[in-house]
């Protein structure tokens, strides 16, 4: 009995937390998502959309990595202030670069580089990554990504907003600074019904 009662309960509990994150997702939110497209898959992707009347999506690079210094210091010998910050530091991570701030992103220190930015390789964190990692704005990161290592100061933190559905990294580089490593392209987007097929 109390297990059928345990049983019910759940059923009841997930149907109403489900419907609560649905009515709290905006009407535009995305409902597809793309994963794995590979750099000389981009256009032909872009053109499938194109040619199907549907609004070409923004493509986001992401690169895999490992962070292995922070301030000239190992990340397996650092001390961090707590276990969330040290298993970000310590685990592969996705990282990206991009020009522009996402429109899902707030800066809340520091200061995003300009558009047309060309200068040594910036950082922007996740607030709260920063925080768990004692990470600081100037703090300077290096990761080791195939074979090559980039290192990289940290210029601003940024809060996300991670119901947004939109593609969101805890770090992101500023551009040029990933250049000619392994990458592979993500993307989000809305098809309407009756655009499904």
């Amino acid at each position: 009995g109390v297990g059928v009662m345990a049983m019910l309960l759940l059923t009841v509990v997930r149907a109403d937390l489900l419907a609560t994150w649905q009515r709290q997702l905006p009407p535009d939110a995305a409902n597809h998502f793309l994963i794995n497209i590979q750099p000389h898959e981009v256009d032909a992707v872009g053109e499938l959309f194109a040619a199907n009347e549907l609004e070409v999506p923004t493509f986001t690079p992401l690169v895999r990595a490992r962070m292995t210094m922070i301030n000239g210091e190992s990340v397996k010998d650092r001390t961090y202030p707590n276990q969330e910050g040290e298993w970000l530091a310590n685990r592969e991570a996705n990282l990206s670069w991009t020009a522009e701030l996402s429109s899902s992103n707030e800066i809340v220190r520091g200061e995003w580089w300009p558009a047309e930015y060309e200068g040594p390789a910036l950082a922007s964190i996740e607030e709260e990554a920063a925080m768990n990692a004692g990470l600081e704005l100037g703090d300077v990161l290096r990761f080791f990504v195939a074979g090559r290592e980039v290192e990289a100061r940290i210029a601003s933190i940024r809060k996300v907003n991670w119901d947004s559905f939109q593609p969101n990294f805890f770090i992101v580089f500023s551009p040029g600074a990933l250049d000619g490593l392994p990458t592979t392209y993500i993307s989000s987007m809305r098809i309407e019904d009756e655009k499904q097929p």
